[in-house]
Formats: structure tokens, C-alpha cells, sequence
């Protein structure tokens, strides 16, 4: 019996040495992977080698250097969609603009209206047909020859023409919505800029409850639902806010 014992003691041993062993050997390569794994997600996203020259070629034509003019530069973006529901939904517009951070400064940026098909443009909730249809973005987007990849290589190539991979944050109202549809449907520009948003809609409510007497003289939006107008009345609702409420000091 005891010797029995013995064997199973001298059995179990060698086992665990083996595992020990084994061990030793994964962990050094394991440490590494996960360590070249951190780097790179730290790492800022880089722009396909085409978008490159073409971000490379935008800053020079506008700004006579290669290297980005603005600073702390704002993206304003604003996308149209078929609805809001990220499941079912789809981007059929998308307009672009970029400032720097006293909001003085604009850098006009693409306004595309993306193809469907009618399979698509027939989905459109009852507010998108109606809205789309008086605007005129249905019948763009039916007419138009941009796919959703070609708009987004568009827009991505002029914002990385004027920021840094990871600096610049999206702003606009309600603008968690255009992002969720960014990581959804053009995730290498959502993977381009910061993962801070500057949501001019919480600017807005705060003035509301706090400075109501600013905020009645705000400017009004006048809802006309196409991207381009959309983010010149968000950009002219910040410069009142800034204007009103956050005061430089004397």
C-alpha cells in the first residue's frame, strides 16, 4: 500500500513539474503578445496608404504644409438616416465641416448624398419619408453614384487632412446618435477621432435650466433636416452659447 502511495506521490510530482514546466514556456510569449496587444490598441488608428496621399495633398493645397492648421479642431458632422433604429437603419447623407477651437475658424468639408436603391428608400420611417421627400435628399440618393465606402473614404480623407488620427472631437446636436451610426456604418472615420464629444444639445439643456433668460435668446433651429444646414445651426448655437454663458474672465 504504501508503496502504492509512493508512486502516485512520484507520479503526481512529475506531473506537476511537467505543468510547471509548461507552463514556464507559454508565459513569456503570452506576456509578450498581450503587452504588443496593449500598444497597439494605445496606438492611434492609421489612415489607409490612398487616404494618406490624398490627406497629405488636401493640407497642402489649404494650408501650404502638410501639417494640420487647426487647433483642438472640432468635426462637425451630421448624418440623415432612414430612422434610428441602428438594427434596421441606414445613412443616406452625410455632411462634414471643421473648426478650430474659438469656433472662428471653418474648413468646409463634403456633403454627399449616398446611393439606394428604392428597397432601401421604401424602409424609411413615415417622419424620413416625409422630411427626405420635401428636402429633396430621397431623389439625391437615388440619382447619386456614391456608395456608402466611397463617402466615407471622402470624408475620412478630408478630416484627416486638417487632424490627427485620435485628437479631434465630433461635435453637433444629439451628435451620440450620428456616432453610433459612424462606428455602424463607417467605422474607420468613427476610429479616426476621439472618443470624446462635444454634444452641443447638453450645452443647450444645461443653459435651459440654469440661464434661462440666455437661453430664450438662443437661435432657434429651423429644423429643415438636411446635414449641411443642420451643423451650421448647431455651430451658431455654440458661438451663442459661448458668447452668453462661458465668459472669459476679467
Amino acid at each position: 500500500m504504501r508503496g502504492t502511495r509512493d508512486a502516485i506521490n512520484n507520479g503526481a510530482a512529475s506531473r506537476g513539474e511537467e505543468a510547471w514546466k509548461m507552463l514556464g514556456d507559454f508565459l513569456p510569449a503570452a506576456l509578450q503578445r498581450s503587452a504588443r496587444l496593449s500598444e497597439e490598441a494605445a496606438a492611434p488608428p492609421l489612415l489607409p496608404q490612398p487616404l494618406v496621399a490624398q490627406a497629405d495633398a488636401a493640407r497642402e493645397a489649404v494650408n501650404g504644409t502638410s501639417e494640420p492648421a487647426l487647433a483642438n479642431p472640432l468635426v462637425w458632422l451630421d448624418l440623415e438616416m432612414t430612422g434610428l433604429d441602428l438594427d434596421s437603419d441606414t445613412v443616406i447623407e452625410v455632411a462634414c465641416i471643421i473648426t478650430d477651437g474659438e469656433l472662428e475658424h471653418v474648413i468646409e468639408g463634403p456633403d454627399v448624398a449616398i446611393h439606394h436603391d428604392e428597397a432601401v428608400l421604401s424602409t424609411m420611417n413615415e417622419w424620413s419619408t416625409t422630411q427626405h421627400g420635401a428636402s429633396g435628399l430621397t431623389q439625391r440618393c437615388r440619382e447619386s453614384t456614391i456608395s456608402m465606402r466611397d463617402a466615407e473614404d471622402q470624408v475620412l480623407a478630408f478630416v484627416g487632412a486638417h487632424t490627427e488620427a485620435g485628437a479631434a472631437q465630433l461635435a453637433g446636436n444629439s451628435v451620440h446618435v450620428d456616432a453610433a451610426f459612424l462606428r455602424r456604418w463607417m467605422p474607420r472615420l468613427s476610429a479616426h477621432l476621439h472618443y470624446r464629444i462635444v454634444d452641443v444639445s447638453t450645452v443647450m439643456e444645461l443653459c435651459r435650466r440654469w440661464y434661462p433668460r440666455a437661453y430664450r435668446r438662443a437661435p432657434r433651429k429651423k429644423a429643415l433636416h438636411t446635414a449641411k444646414s443642420d451643423i451650421y445651426e448647431s455651430l451658431d448655437q455654440l458661438r451663442f452659447y459661448r458668447q452668453a454663458i462661458f465668459k472669459r474672465p476679467p
